[in-house]
């Protein structure tokens, strides 16, 4: 019986899939789109079609997978503006965990400084900045000088998630509970992180 014809977007989401496999295992050097094109069933130049290159094929797949990650990591409105950082942290570093080896070649790989590589992991936790931001209500001077503080922690926070990753000495809480004391010691002195964020503290006010 004859296979049933792909249409181009279950193509390329097949390619997505194998290629996720392949990365999930492998480093960045020992996965060979020769190999995902046969797994495929396609021809070698079908998959370059798709993706004209390993490094595009990668990046295209993690941030689909971070599409999983947006998801994950929503905020609770009931939740102070800690509590909710505290829970993005924790989605954060999950995805880090169930995505090893994606995580080590997006940062430590020969592609890892490639803008569309690192373009994901940036945009999630820029997200988070600016949730942050808009959650304390802070504007002018004051959201200037907690926004600078905010991006510190982050490049922070990047690179306790992947030490924590390489080490796997100490517990994911371990690492959230260090960056959250780093959060504290950088934004506490210029903005009160235990508030109800902005919009639902006015409508506690207002009962």
């Amino acid at each position: 019986m004859a296979r049933s014809r792909l249409t181009p977007d279950q193509r390329r989401d097949q390619i997505l899939d194998l290629g996720m496999a392949a990365f999930s295992v492998l480093p960045f050097e020992q996965v060979a789109m020769e190999d995902i094109a046969a797994q495929a069933e396609i021809s070698r130049a079908l998959i370059y079609h798709y993706f004209p290159s390993k490094k595009e094929l990668f990046a295209a797949l993690w941030a689909r997978a971070h599409e999983k990650l947006a998801h994950d990591s929503h905020f609770t409105a009931a939740d102070t503006v800690r509590s909710q950082i505290r829970g993005a942290l924790v989605a954060h570093f999950t995805f880090y965990e169930h995505n090893l080896t994606l995580m080590m070649i997006a940062n430590r790989s020969a592609i890892a400084a490639d803008p569309a590589v690192r373009s994901p992991i940036t945009f999630e936790l820029t997200r988070l900045r600016d949730h942050a931001l808009d959650a304390l209500d802070l504007a002018g001077s004051g959201r200037d000088l907690v926004s600078v503080a905010l991006s510190g922690w982050l490049a922070l926070v990047r690179e306790v998630a992947l030490e924590w990753l390489e080490l796997q000495s100490f517990s994911r809480d371990a690492a959230v509970d260090l960056c959250m004391t780093a959060l504290d010691a950088l934004v506490s002195p210029h903005a009160d992180l235990n508030q109800l964020p902005s919009g639902v503290a006015g409508q506690a006010a207002a009962r």
